[in-house]
Parts: structure tokens; C-alpha cells; sequence
């Protein structure tokens, strides 16, 4: 994104988006995101990049290895062949209708589950009163 178009909050939340981008088992937090303005400015960012991502072709390991987004660690690639764009879209597109309120609830008695070849599925919840 041209510096020009970056809202105001972005220069103080860009690291901890990139430290989400590359250490994924930290996830991303936006529990401090109380300013309605900034999450429907995020939600507005994810969707343009949702738009361009989901309309490419797949993403080789070779090419993720060269996008570096935490000082020198690239973003994580998991496996050897070529992983489709789409799945990636639909998350990201689900979390910018999650911070707009309009993500709809998962079937009773499940929770969703994005990011699988596919698409948007749906994980059974485990009963809470039933042994481990």
C-alpha cells in the first residue's frame, strides 16, 4: 500500500501485523482495537487485499521465501508444492466481515474453520459434560 493511502493508526500497528505474518503461532490479537474507525479501515485493507490475493495464481515456496515481513524471517511455507490463494482469501475476507459485525454464526453445536483446501467447513464442538 502506497504510504499516501496508510490510515494514521497504521505506522503503530504495522510490527505487531508482522509479527502475526511471520510467527503464526503467536496469531493476531485485536482485542486492543477498540476504535470502530480503525477496525472498519482494517476490514476495508483486508478485502483490497483479499481482492488481489485470492486473483492470483498459487504461491510457490520459492516465491514466499523472498517475502519478508519481520526484519529478516519470511513469511512460513509449509510443505513443497505449490498452496492456492484462495483458502487465504476466504479467511481473510471472514475476518474483515467479523470486524464488521457481519460474519454470520456457525451452525448450533460447531465452530468454523477457513483455510482448508476447499474451502469454509465447519469443526464440531466437543460437549463439555463428555470425558476428554
Amino acid at each position: 500500500m502506497p504510504a499516501g493511502r496508510r490510515p494514521g493508526w497504521w505506522a503503530g500497528s504495522v510490527r505487531e501485523l508482522c509479527v502475526a505474518a511471520a510467527i503464526s503461532d503467536l496469531g493476531l490479537n485485536l482485542d486492543g482495537w477498540s476504535d470502530e474507525v480503525e477496525r472498519q479501515e482494517f476490514a476495508t485493507l483486508l478485502e483490497e487485499a483479499t481482492d488481489q490475493f485470492g486473483a492470483r495464481e498459487p504461491v510457490t515456496a520459492g516465491e514466499a521465501a523472498g517475502w519478508i515481513v519481520l526484519d529478516d524471517l519470511p513469511v512460513i511455507f509449509r510443505g513443497d508444492q505449490p498452496m492456492d490463494t484462495k483458502p487465504v482469501a476466504e479467511l481473510a475476507r471472514a475476518l474483515a466481515d467479523l470486524l464488521r459485525g457481519q460474519l454470520g454464526p456457525p451452525p448450533p453445536g460447531t465452530w468454523w474453520f477457513y483455510g482448508s483446501p476447499g474451502g469454509r467447513s465447519t469443526l464440531r464442538m466437543r460437549d463439555p459434560g463428555a470425558d476428554c
